[in-house]
């Protein structure tokens, strides 16, 4: 998957809604915005859009005992890449 298809991944299993081309969030803003379209988001490059879902990750059950772990171990590293990652690992895993 590509950045945009691995964005609209994290969007939707942070809640975002999809109307059309563009994520909806619903209740409340991120940075000022409601609306997002595909190359808006930002989870691959702002540890303010990526922090709430390492957050929701660590409070989401999981069947990989070490899931937890390999996040936690991507986040203490601070590049953002790899939090990434492994935010995106660890929703295809969960949806698998």
């Amino acid at each position: 998957m590509n950045t945009t298809e691995n964005n609209a991944l994290i969007a939707e299993f942070m809640g975002y809604e999809k109307v059309l081309s563009s994520y909806h969030l619903p209740q409340h803003e991120q940075n000022g915005q409601q609306c997002f379209y595909d190359s808006e988001l930002r989870f691959h490059s702002s540890w303010d859009w990526v922090q709430p879902c390492v957050a929701k990750a660590m409070d989401t059950e999981h069947p990989d005992k070490n899931a937890h772990m390999k996040l936690n171990d991507a986040w203490l590293t601070m590049n953002i890449e790899e939090v990434y990652n492994e935010i995106v690992n660890f929703i295809v895993t969960l949806q698998a």
